[in-house]
């Protein structure tokens, strides 16, 4: 987005990340305007850090309604949503005084979104189901992993020729169009912005 619309590209080095002041020395020095962060890192900064921010955008796991009313009272945030599979950002949403944390918003221009139930048919406004993305953004697949490419990427059922990508998230949509999310179905969690299988860690510990 910066580069093609003419501005400048920050990228915080490793120990800019670890380091909160330094971090917000980088963001004051460049006069940054908009910054993308974890909520992770965006809870642990203050508004000193981020001065001269515009717009904040979170994502890559669930963001705290108190970090998030925090900011609002300075610059806009946005809670963005999508999964690495969809060239990462899929819907996103200009959050308000009174809205929770939960709301994702809605896709992206170049982005589909589909609310199914496990019979692949779409689901009424309100009623929880499996998040479909499909559009430009889908990747092919995962690298030597045809298995799991063959379960995660499958035909669109709305779409003929086209693919959609199986997010396995628990979503509903909301009667103006916003989406929110409810959870993994399977029993996946995110930390710090990468996806665990709480299985795997089983598996392996009673290997113990």
């Amino acid at each position: 987005y910066s580069l093609s619309n003419g501005h400048s590209l920050i990228v915080a080095n490793g120990e800019q990340r670890r380091d909160l002041d330094l971090l917000g020395i980088l963001v004051n020095e460049y006069s940054v305007a908009v910054a993308l962060l974890p909520p992770a890192l965006a809870s642990l900064l203050t508004i000193d850090h981020l001065k001269p921010l515009q717009y904040l955008i979170v994502g890559g796991e669930s963001c705290d309604i108190t970090t998030m009313i925090r900011f609002s009272e300075h610059f806009q945030v946005l809670n963005a949503y999508g999964p690495t599979e969809n060239t990462v950002i899929s819907t996103i949403h200009a959050f308000s005084h009174g809205d929770c944390s939960t709301i994702i918003g809605k896709p992206l221009a170049n982005v589909q979104a589909f609310v199914v139930d496990v019979n692949f048919q779409l689901v009424p406004i309100g009623v929880p189901g499996e998040l479909l993305v499909g559009g430009m953004n889908v990747s092919r697949g995962y690298l030597n992993r045809p298995d799991l490419t063959e379960e995660r990427f499958v035909d669109n059922p709305f779409s003929p020729g086209e693919r959609v990508y199986r997010t396995g998230d628990l979503v509903r949509w909301f009667n103006n169009g916003d989406l929110g999310f409810l959870g993994r179905i399977n029993s996946q969690v995110k930390l710090r912005g990468f996806r665990i299988e709480l299985g795997e860690i089983e598996s392996v510990l009673s290997t113990i």
